[in-house]
């Protein structure tokens, strides 16, 4: 399976990742549903994906999610993963997960 082709707001996740010092791998072109970063904490590893808010409330709606993601997350329930939607949305999730 092809994996799309990242945009904007995935460059903003990354510098964000870059900003906070944190190492990280870009798995989008892994296909298979695979969250789009692998990034290293120091408790382990955060699955982070990036999504395109589509709705006025600012949210991201399960639909958005394709069914190899759909089917990935149930796979791996419990793994620690977030979603997030640009450069601010990830520096405060990321910031909440570290504990800064």
């Amino acid at each position: 399976m092809r994996a799309r082709r990242t945009d904007a707001k995935h460059k903003e996740v990354a510098r964000a990742f870059e900003t906070l010092g944190l190492p990280f791998l870009d798995t989008s072109g892994a296909g298979g549903g695979l969250e789009d970063f692998v990034v290293g904490l120091r408790t382990g590893w955060l699955m982070v994906e990036v999504k395109t808010i589509l709705n006025k409330r600012g949210t991201v709606k399960p639909s958005q999610y394709t069914p190899a993601q759909q089917k990935w997350r149930a796979m791996t329930t419990g793994l620690p993963r977030i979603t997030v939607t640009g450069f601010e949305d990830a520096m405060t999730q990321l910031r909440a997960v570290l504990g800064i």
